[in-house]
């Protein structure tokens, strides 16, 4: 652990808490487009059920070595990595032709979740005192819930007339966002 700062950095809270709402994102868009995706992919159930579920099986198999990965390039490096890739990945997603190449992307985006998902929490508890950590990290715990509740509020009126992949370039555009003020963030300190 880093020595303690001197004041918690709130804007820190919220970019990181950013991060966390588009990581969340990566799994929660699927959801409101399942049944538009599978058809337009021919994805059969299974597939389709691996499409969402395949991001916490990276993190299962591969939360060690991302966790060490993160641990020695820094975990803001990291996190700037896995914010822009998480954008790039879910914009080649908009754009799979077919099945396999979509699962491809779900796969490597599963990767850009770990690691967001591993430094953010990190970073976030180094941007507060000792006094406000847990409240900082409070925050961060609503950020799944939060990211499945604003997914769910904004894909319908994202989502018209079976343009699912409108809903994965919007998620695209928001990862890029976030990379920006994750860029500021870094840029700051």
């Amino acid at each position: 652990m880093t020595d303690p700062v001197p004041q918690t950095n709130w804007f820190a809270i919220f970019v990181l808490y950013c991060a966390g709402l588009a990581a969340a994102m990566q799994f929660a868009k699927l959801s409101p487009i399942m049944d538009l995706v599978a058809k337009d992919l021919a994805l059969p159930p299974v597939a389709a059920g691996l499409s969402v579920s395949v991001l916490g099986l990276v993190g299962v198999l591969f939360a060690i070595a991302v966790a060490t990965i993160a641990n020695a390039v820094g975990l803001e490096r990291a996190l700037r990595a896995a914010v822009v890739a998480g954008a790039v990945i879910a914009a080649l997603g908009a754009f799979a032709p077919e099945a396999k190449s979509f699962l491809m992307t779900r796969f490597l985006e599963g990767f850009s979740h770990l690691f967001i998902v591993v430094c953010s929490p990190a970073l976030m508890a180094n941007a507060a005192t000792p006094r406000d950590r847990p409240v900082a990290l409070a925050i961060w715990g609503c950020f799944f819930g939060a990211g499945y509740a604003l997914t769910s509020i904004v894909a319908p009126l994202i989502v018209t007339e079976g343009a699912w992949r409108h809903l994965l370039l919007a998620h695209a555009a928001f990862m890029l966002a976030v990379f920006l003020l994750v860029t500021r963030l870094v840029a700051k300190n």
